[in-house]
């Protein structure tokens, strides 16, 4: 098994970051503590198909930040996704539930 310290990712050399960020280029969407936070999943994820010999957690780790990394290059999704609703817009479940498991003859 490989070991992987995944509490010293933030001391990355600056060659071994820009070659990353070449490859992902959609880091620079991403805060320093998300890139951080990124990396730190990234090498999990690695560790873990090394472990398990299944490289899709690997490539869901990269898709799911890459997606975060596209929301945040967009001022209006992010805009619209961080909105918190009103609390007028709720609604209650019983009431969705009922619509949706409600049986009509």
């Amino acid at each position: 098994m490989v070991a992987i310290d995944t509490k010293n990712l933030t001391i990355m050399p600056e060659v071994a970051l820009s070659k990353s960020n070449q490859v992902f280029s959609w880091l620079e969407y991403l805060s320093s503590e998300e890139q951080a936070n990124f990396y730190t999943d990234f090498f999990t994820a690695i560790e873990q198909a090394l472990h398990t010999k299944d490289w899709a957690i690997l490539e869901q780790t990269i898709e799911s930040w890459q997606a975060t990394a596209e929301i945040f290059a967009s001022a209006e999704l992010t805009a619209t996704l961080t909105v918190s609703p009103k609390e007028e817009d709720w609604e209650e479940w019983d009431n969705v539930e009922s619509e949706l498991f409600s049986t009509s003859s």
